[in-house]
C-alpha cells in the first residue's frame, strides 16, 4: 500500500559537514545508460478484529518481501521521463507470509527484459519468455510509478534552508494511495516535509529529509465500498538521506506506516489496523 512511497528515496548517508545556506532540492533526471543497485526490505502486518452477532474473531496477518537488483536503463520513451526499455538483474527477491520460511520469487537468474508496448503498458520477459505471476507481480507495481514524478512533489518548490518546512499537495504526494482503495478526504488530510540538515559528500551536497503524511480516510474499496467511523486514519512518516543536488542517483530511505480502520457498518463492529516498514538504498553504478 506504501510501496509507492518508495520513488521519492535517492539518498544515501555521508559525512557530517554541515551546510547553512539555502538550497534548492534537485532529483537526477533519468537518463539512458543509467545503472543503479537497489535493495529494499519490507514488512506488513494487518490486525483485523471482527465482532458480529455478540461473537469475537481477531486476526493477524504479516508479510514481507525483500528485494536486490542491479537496473540499467537502455532507451527512454518519447517524453524522456521513463525508461522505454530495461534490463533488470536480481540477486535476491523472496517473500515471506507469517511464520513460515521465506519463499524465492522467481526473478533471480537471467535478466530481465523490460519495454514499453504501443499501449504505454510494460512487458516483462525474462529468457524470452514472459515471467511467472509472482514476479510479474511486483514487477507490474513497480514500474507502474515510472514517470509520474510523483517523488517531486515532497521536495520543495523554493530554496530551503536547514530546519525549514514546507506544505505538500497532499493530493498528488497520496494519489497513489487513493487508487489502491483509500477514499481520502484531502480538505482534512496535510503533509510537510522539513529539511534536516545538508552536508558534503564527494564534492556533492547531500541532505536529510523529513516527510509526514496524515490522511482522514472516509472509505474502502475492495470490490464494494465500506464505509468508516470519524478518526479512521493513515499516518506516514519517511526519512531520506542522500544527493540532493541533482548529480547523482545515490541514497537510503526509511519509511513507517500505520493505519487504523474503524468500519461503519450497522451491526458489525470491525477494526483494521495496519503497520509497516520500509528500508530502502539505491546507489548509481559509473560505468
Amino acid at each position: 500500500m506504501f510501496r509507492s512511497l518508495l520513488g521519492v528515496a535517492a539518498f544515501i548517508v555521508g559525512s557530517t559537514a554541515f551546510a547553512a545556506d539555502a538550497v534548492t532540492v534537485k532529483i537526477r533526471k533519468i537518463a539512458a545508460g543509467d545503472m543503479v543497485q537497489v535493495t529494499s526490505v519490507e514488512s506488513m502486518e494487518t490486525v483485523s478484529k471482527l465482532t458480529a452477532n455478540g461473537k469475537t474473531e481477531e486476526k493477524t496477518e504479516k508479510t514481507g518481501l525483500k528485494v536486490k537488483f542491479t537496473e540499467e536503463v537502455l532507451t527512454l520513451d518519447k517524453d524522456g521521463k521513463k525508461p522505454a526499455t530495461a534490463r533488470r538483474s536480481y540477486e535476491k527477491a523472496e517473500a515471506t507470509k507469517g511464520d513460515a520460511a521465506a519463499t524465492a520469487i522467481s526473478l533471480v537468474g537471467k535478466p530481465i527484459d523490460i519495454a514499453l508496448d504501443k499501449d504505454g503498458k510494460y512487458t516483462f520477459t525474462q529468457d524470452g519468455k514472459p515471467v511467472g505471476p509472482d514476479a510479474l507481480d511486483i514487477l507490474v507495481k513497480d514500474f507502474a510509478k515510472k514517470g509520474n514524478n510523483r517523488d517531486e512533489v515532497v521536495f520543495p518548490k523554493t530554496p530551503v534552508k536547514p530546519g525549514d518546512s514546507w506544505p505538500i499537495e497532499i493530493e498528488k504526494a497520496a494519489a497513489d494511495l487513493a487508487g489502491e482503495g483509500a477514499t481520502i478526504d484531502f480538505k482534512k488530510s496535510t503533509a510537510t516535509g522539513k529539511l534536516v540538515k545538508t552536508y558534503e559528500q564527494g564534492g556533492k551536497t547531500f541532505g536529510v529529509i523529513e516527510v509526514t503524511m496524515d490522511l482522514v480516510v472516509t472509505e474502502l474499496k475492495s470490490g464494494q465500498t465500506i464505509p468508516l467511523k470519524a478518526g479512521s486514519n493513515i499516518k506516514i512518516e519517511v526519512v531520506l538521506d542522500g544527493c540532493i543536488d541533482g548529480t547523482e542517483s545515490t541514497g537510503k530511505s526509511n519509511v513507517k506506516f500505520n493505519g487504523k480502520f474503524d468500519v461503519d457498518l450497522p451491526g458489525l463492529e470491525m477494526t483494521l489496523k495496519l503497520t509497516g516498514t520500509n528500508t530502502g538504498e539505491k546507489k548509481q553504478i559509473v560505468k
